[in-house]
């Protein structure tokens, strides 16, 4: 395996274990919403709710995309289907956008409450990157019965990618959409 996927594989690991020295150095034993830092100026509901979406969007982020991505990545290196040179292959472009590029720009637009950043610039490009960039190339590289094996180990585990796999029923989808009628009305609606 390539030395840098090491390293990036294990920044999660590192990002939660400084978010956790900061959290201390900010919040002392009384958690978020007891930041004298922040709660001079914010309500202490607000602080909790931005630390609360923060770790959430960073854990959909590495439970959804990163975590299944640098898994995938490591078996090909050790599969040899990917050399160890850095960068030499499209993949590994790839993978880095996925994680540097796209990630990278949800995650700190999280850290600075800025939704546009977090979710259109960010989730929605790792989520278009992973699905329709990531994935296929993987599919590519790895071969048969390979990238079958990857997608069973490591992407199909998670409900959030079984729709990949089976579709949706006609009941999950009137779920979602009742749930967007109730959430924003009927379209046209002057709510």
């Amino acid at each position: 395996m390539a030395p840098h996927y090491r390293k990036s594989a294990m920044r999660s690991k590192v990002a939660t274990a400084s978010r956790a020295r900061c959290s201390r150095y900010l919040h002392g034993s009384s958690g978020a919403s007891g930041c004298k830092r922040c709660t001079g100026c914010h309500a202490s509901g607000q602080v909790a709710g931005f630390y609360q979406q923060f770790d959430d969007l960073v854990g959909l982020y590495n439970d959804k995309f990163g975590k299944p991505a640098a898994a995938i990545m490591t078996e090909l290196y050790k599969a040899n289907k990917l050399t160890s040179a850095p960068m030499d292959e499209k993949l590994e472009w790839i993978y880095y956008e996925l994680w540097h590029h796209e990630g990278r720009r949800a995650r700190h637009g999280a850290s600075m409450s800025g939704p546009d950043y977090a979710w259109w610039h960010g989730i929605y490009e790792v989520a278009k990157s992973f699905y329709m960039e990531f994935l296929p190339e993987m599919k590519r590289v790895a071969g048969e019965p390979l990238a079958t094996e990857l997608m069973e180990k490591y992407v199909y585990t998670q409900p959030g990618h079984l729709w990949l796999k089976e579709g949706m029923t006609k009941e999950q989808l009137q779920r979602i959409e009742e749930f967007y009628r109730n959430r924003y009305g009927e379209q046209g609606d002057k709510k």
